[in-house]
């Protein structure tokens, strides 16, 4: 999880496959970006505004969530 000062990982991740932590790790880095860039407020609308889209087409919770085009930027940055 990611916010504009931190990202917190869970413990049993920092000690697994480093690839994946990589890649986590560069997912995140690019959420603080975005908080930065678009600051609290614009970051948390954008991104409620987006799932609740999704919902509103009849995406599931899990769809939802991956159609955030907060979350697919940071997908295709990280490489999945």
């Amino acid at each position: 999880m990611a916010l504009p000062w931190a990202i917190y990982v869970r413990q049993e991740v920092l000690v697994g496959d480093r690839d994946r932590l990589a890649g986590l790790l560069v997912h995140e880095m690019v959420h603080v970006r975005q908080w930065r860039h678009h600051g609290a407020l614009g970051f948390l609308r954008r991104y409620a505004r987006d799932y609740l889209t999704g919902r509103w087409r009849g995406l599931n919770h899990y769809e939802a969530y991956l159609a955030i085009g907060f979350e697919v930027e940071a997908r295709t940055i990280a490489g999945y």
